[in-house]
């Protein structure tokens, strides 16, 4: 049990917590809740303890290169003929949307932003494959950038280029221990410049047509001039917020942000502890990359990969909720970048007790075997 898995475990008990201030309705209450906690927790431990070595990551992305292929043609096919092959096993729409002339195609996620946010978060991850899968590797690229395009969202197109980015800067990863003090710095100054607060810069990128950028910022910003609504278990009325636009739920607004989402669900605590838990992610992603001399440069260019994937998750959240499939790709990136920080520690162990054969580390050990 490592920082991430007692967060994660934290989070479950609170939103579950939480649940239980929340009117027993359909989209609320501790049902609702449960849920929300299955659909985290189960892909997050399967994934911890069956991905624990680079050949288990590297399987993996084999099996998604693959598994995206047929997917990708789909969606181009839906795009194409107008109509969604994975309708007929159910839960999706036969006809896809249409937005300023656009054809959105889904495939088998429930949102298109979702089906083009998964090919854009399983980028960084299929590129770790490049040398010793070539082939493969280019089939789930292309795949990835078909399903980007097949969704015409601006939202996947943006992931896609941060998690490009991300992995660009590998070579040059040294830099990224003063990328926060530079991101807050940029972010105080444009305060000061702008007219409206910085996340206003959201309702400015258009890269598709039709885009609803402007909502996402709006939706920040009353996310915190109502504060006193959520802030302690959530709250079950937000159409208030943004009137004009109709969420899940009559009593909803159309929430377009999974960090608001959270809030919504069970309160600030919740969101600060799923915060942590992307933090503490991305802080172990940069010592393997960084301060992990004894690792190979294999090994560190992997959770570099992880560390780009989830980097695209991250600002994929602003401006959609993932409440579908999507879900497992998020938690199975943040499953297997802890599994990679408890091995080397596993190790640590073995080598301490061959050095060190009398310590009281080998009952320790030995109790742990027979259990």
């Amino acid at each position: 049990m490592n920082s991430i898995d007692k967060l994660v475990i934290a989070w479950a008990f609170w939103v579950v917590f939480a649940g239980f201030f929340h009117k027993f309705t359909p989209g609320s209450g501790p049902v609702y809740a449960l849920g929300t906690v299955y659909n985290a927790t189960v892909p997050y431990f399967l994934f911890r303890i069956w991905c624990r070595s680079r050949q288990d990551l590297e399987f993996m992305i084999c099996a998604i290169a693959v598994i995206l292929v047929p997917v990708a043609i789909a969606m181009w096919i839906e795009q194409t003929t107008m109509h969604n092959i994975f309708a007929i096993f159910g839960g999706v729409s036969e006809t896809p949307m249409i937005r300023e002339g656009r054809v959105r195609a889904s495939g088998p996620f429930a949102h298109p932003i979702l089906a083009g946010s998964v090919g854009a978060t399983c980028l960084p991850l299929i590129a770790f494959i490049w040398k010793s899968h070539r082939a493969l590797s280019i089939l789930g690229i292309l795949s990835c950038f078909t399903m980007v395009l097949a969704s015409a969202s601006s939202g996947p197109l943006m992931s896609l280029i941060f998690g490009i980015f991300a992995l660009c800067i590998w070579r040059f990863r040294s830099i990224t221990k003063y990328s926060t003090r530079g991101f807050i710095v940029v972010y105080i100054l444009l305060s000061f410049v702008m007219k409206q607060p910085p996340y206003y810069l959201i309702g400015r990128i258009d890269l598709t047509g039709g885009s609803t950028g402007w909502h996402r910022s709006y939706l920040i910003d009353m996310f915190i001039v109502h504060f006193h609504e959520w802030w302690a278990f959530g709250t079950d009325r937000t159409k208030h917020w943004v009137p004009l636009i109709t969420g899940p739920t009559p009593e909803h607004t159309d929430i377009t942000n999974a960090y608001i989402g959270y809030a919504v669900v069970a309160g600030l605590p919740a969101l600060l502890i799923f915060l942590a838990i992307l933090w503490r992610a991305f802080s172990w992603v940069g010592i393997a990359a960084l301060d992990r001399t004894d690792l190979s440069s294999h090994d560190r260019f992997a959770t570099w990969c992880l560390g780009s994937a989830l980097f695209a998750h991250a600002t994929t959240m602003l401006s959609v909720v993932y409440f579908d499939q999507t879900l497992v790709f998020l938690w199975a990136t943040i499953a297997i970048i802890s599994s990679f920080h408890s091995i080397p520690h596993q190790q640590y162990q073995v080598v301490r007790l061959l050095r060190y054969p009398h310590s009281g580390l080998i009952q320790t050990i030995t109790k742990q075997a027979e259990t």
